[in-house]
């Protein structure tokens, strides 16, 4: 298996962006209202879907310096919080600062207007969720016909490696590679546009990958905004900031940490339990399946 993902990944690493193919199609009354929506709104609303231990939060401040874009951390983070009954030592602190509601956080914050930036309505509006947090059952997923999507993935043994040594423990729910691929079905069964972008080329080539991605949402590329921010937090970080955002709050852009990142991935599962090793494997067909729609090469 792993001899399979090495041969797909050197051909992604040497591969140019494919022409996407996934365009939203369906009936001619939903077709009808959504660029009603869109053309009346003018606002191209994104959610960023992301696996932890990536560069969501780098990729949300990249955004937030465009101009004409607000943005949001993880604004369904306090409804998943409710819904999962997950523990977390800011568990009460998020629960206390965000609706609880997850169809009150889409009509209110995700189809909203966003928040104004020097008077004017934003033209973008950048959601950045953890992609676990999209509870199907609890959630009425409408919001994807009418929204961007856009998946984050990192290689699934270094997203193992890096969670257990924060958390300590570790499994494939915790990674949101299944419900990365849920999501990814579900755009493609509504005919919507899939975007996959892998976290290691954002860091390594963040121009051309922020190029690519703005191409495939249909907005302007700011290359001289969105690759570089002033050190330390903003004000949308969410109550967990002080918990996770140390190290992005001491960079002023996307940085590829060493030349340790291209070393073989089997080398970051040195040391952890067989039982999360074991994981790490079986993870690897959702990374693959991703891959397929990977526009950042």
């Amino acid at each position: 298996m792993f001899a399979n993902w090495l041969r797909l990944s050197q051909k992604n690493l040497n591969r140019e962006p494919k022409k996407r193919t996934h365009l939203f199609l369906g009936t001619e009354h939903t077709q009808k209202r959504l660029l009603h929506s869109r053309s009346g709104s003018k606002i191209a609303r994104i959610n960023l879907w992301s696996s932890p231990r990536c560069s969501s939060t780098s990729l949300m401040y990249s955004f937030a310096q465009r101009g004409d874009c607000s943005v949001y951390d993880e604004p369904l983070y306090a409804f998943y919080l409710k819904v999962s009954g997950e523990d977390r030592p800011y568990r009460d602190e998020v629960l206390k600062a965000q609706d609880n509601d997850g169809n009150k956080v889409v009509s209110n914050i995700i189809m909203g207007n966003g928040e104004k930036i020097n008077g004017k309505n934003p033209k973008v509006i950048f959601f950045k969720h953890m992609a676990k947090q999209l509870i199907w059952d609890k959630l009425d997923t409408e919001f994807l016909r009418h929204t961007d999507n856009v998946l984050l993935v990192r290689h699934p043994f270094k997203v193992f490696s890096s969670y257990y040594r924060a958390m300590k423990s570790v499994n494939l729910h915790d990674t949101c590679l299944p419900d990365l691929c849920r999501i990814k079905n579900e755009l493609l069964k509504i005919n919507r546009k899939v975007i996959v972008v892998q976290n290691e080329t954002l860091l390594k080539i963040p121009e051309r990958t922020l190029e690519s991605l703005c191409r495939e949402l249909s907005i302007p590329f700011y290359p001289e905004r969105m690759l570089s921010w002033e050190a330390g937090g903003r004000p949308e970080d969410g109550a967990w900031a002080s918990h996770w955002y140390e190290s992005t709050h001491k960079k002023t852009g996307f940085v590829y940490p060493d030349i340790h990142e291209d070393k073989d991935p089997r080398d970051y599962l040195q040391g952890l339990p067989d039982t999360i090793v074991s994981t790490a494997y079986e993870s690897l067909p959702y990374y693959e399946e991703l891959l397929e729609y990977d526009v950042s090469n």
